[in-house]
């Protein structure tokens, strides 16, 4: 589809030049060319459309508990589209789940690769550290996550579990204590 998006751009570029003689208006090329660009972004916008409604579906069966079928369709998608970090988020969340850690790793540590990462895959890929007993690795990622949003509850209630797992309970205590109450810490 991009390749045919530069074929129509290249037409209308090589219409608009080859012929001088003709004395087109310049508001009729600039014109013709919004109309070329208004379609790129359509063509643009309904594909990701498609793309958010294949995240949906994916989403729907990870909540069904169909991770077979959820993880098919995030493959599809990273073939499809492999600049698309969501779908990694998720299919190393599945990894994870199934303590498939070489997987989960893989899949996290790319889409935290591809973009600024979010909460999210943050605390997903530190939480999946902290599965594997990778305590250091997992404080490094959570912090990065807390720099984004100080009091952000799981990034706070992970980096606790962390703390705690190498036997720094004060810190782990004054994590919690950040986003529960004294009881609950």
């Amino acid at each position: 589809a991009i390749r045919e998006n530069h074929d129509d751009l290249d037409r209308l570029l090589a219409t608009e030049h080859a012929a001088p003689e003709q004395d087109k208006a310049k508001s009729g090329t600039f014109s013709s060319l919004n109309v070329f660009i208004g379609n790129s972004d359509k063509k643009i916008a309904s594909q990701q459309a498609v793309v958010d409604q294949e995240l949906a579906l994916a989403r729907l069966g990870e909540r069904r508990g169909q991770s077979d079928g959820a993880k098919k369709m995030y493959l599809k998608l990273i073939e499809q589209h492999p600049d698309h970090p969501v779908a990694y988020h998720r299919l190393g969340v599945i990894y994870a789940k199934e303590n498939n850690f070489d997987e989960a790793n893989q899949y996290l540590e790319q889409a935290v690769r591809m973009d600024a990462p979010s909460l999210e895959i943050l605390n997903d890929l530190g939480y999946c550290y902290y599965l594997q007993s990778r305590f250091e690795d997992a404080e490094k990622v959570l912090l990065v996550a807390q720099q984004q949003k100080p009091n952000h509850e799981k990034t706070c209630n992970n980096l606790g579990l962390v703390l705690g797992g190498q036997g720094r309970f004060a810190e782990a205590f004054e994590s919690f204590s950040r986003v529960n109450s004294e009881a609950e810490s």
